[in-house]
């Protein structure tokens, strides 16, 4: 299995089509020591790089300028670029078709055809091409940009000063809110870029540094935007009556996540029960029990009779409320046999 055994063999070995068409199917690069006519033998070369690109150094010149066998040979490795003929490096089609064919030739591609316009053409069409670019290229903020519109996890490629860079990352959120992801932590806590986060993405809030979450101001303004962020609120936060009454009056199913001791906050609990009667299921148990609290909450929905305390669910008032939208049935199967007599009554 060692190719370099047959620069010990015979001419004749050397010279034996079948036999090097058997070694090169296994070691590509034993292509060099066979005959030269071998080389020049396109069907052998066609085997011998598609077992190891490589093999392409050891190929006839005019098989180096062969377009398709060249091509085979970068599918393999991408390094079979460098030993191509120079006329084909000079055709960009063949070199946008190289790209295509393997990623790696990236790193052998020569200085020379690292254009901006032409880079910027490669990334357009596969953004993963920055991976095989040099540092100081991925420190260029137009490619990084180019290959973030295709994919957000091209910033993981960019140069680290970027993801410091204030305008930089408020640029890349207003492509991709996401992008906020692999920016430094200062600027993961950055009013301005959440700002900008939340106008196009606010789900993508969930990346934000955690302090954000403590930040009444800022968590109110989030909720404004979009009502279940709230859910992203510190346990702070969610301990806080006045915050907590803020986000119940923009949105009543806030006082599902609120600490325990303020459910039985009057304030908080009838800031829920005037936009929905069925928030009563939130409420403590003393102010289940409130007439007051109860027949508001019956007054808005009548389904919210199901909540009361059991001693109100023979409340004629109650009962009466309830039926203003609930069926007789219904209702007569929310107050059980206790409240059957008062329903009759009702």
């Amino acid at each position: 299995h060692d190719a370099r055994v047959l620069q010990y063999a015979s001419e004749s070995v050397l010279e034996d089509r079948d036999v090097a068409m058997q070694v090169l199917s296994v070691e590509g690069r034993a292509l060099r020591f066979l005959a030269s006519t071998l080389r020049c033998d396109r069907q052998l070369v066609l085997a011998a790089v598609q077992q190891d690109g490589r093999a392409l150094r050891f190929a006839s010149k005019r098989l180096k300028a062969d377009r398709e066998l060249v091509l085979e040979a970068i599918k393999q490795n991408g390094q079979a670029l460098e030993f191509a003929e120079g006329s084909l490096l000079g055709e960009p089609e063949f070199v946008v078709e190289a790209v295509e064919c393997n990623l790696q030739v990236l790193q052998y591609l020569p200085d020379n055809l690292k254009q901006h316009d032409f880079l910027c053409t490669l990334i357009d069409m596969n953004w993963e091409a920055l991976s095989q670019l040099s540092t100081a290229h991925r420190a260029n903020a137009d490619l990084v940009i180019r290959a973030l519109i295709q994919n957000v996890r091209a910033l993981a490629l960019a140069d680290a000063a970027w993801l410091s860079s204030r305008d930089f990352i408020l640029r890349a959120v207003a492509i991709d809110p996401w992008a906020l992801e692999f920016a430094t932590q200062e600027l993961r806590a950055d009013r301005k870029v959440l700002s900008v986060m939340l106008s196009q993405n606010p789900k993508a809030l969930e990346v934000a540094d955690k302090a954000c979450f403590n930040d009444k101001d800022f968590m109110l303004q989030a909720i404004r935007v979009r009502r279940e962020l709230v859910e992203l609120a510190s346990h702070e936060l969610l301990a806080d009556m006045d915050f907590l009454l803020q986000a119940v009056r923009l949105d009543w199913r806030a006082l599902r996540l609120a600490n325990p001791a303020l459910r039985g906050e009057r304030e908080l609990v009838l800031a829920a029960i005037e936009q929905d009667g069925l928030a009563l299921e939130l409420a403590s148990a003393e102010l289940k029990a409130d007439r007051d609290i109860v027949l508001m909450a019956v007054h808005c929905e009548g389904w919210a009779l199901k909540y009361a305390d059991v001693s109100l669910r023979c409340d004629r008032d109650v009962i009466l409320a309830a039926l203003q939208s609930c069926p007789p049935h219904e209702v007569e199967r929310m107050v059980g046999r206790e409240g059957v007599e008062a329903l009759k009554a009702a």
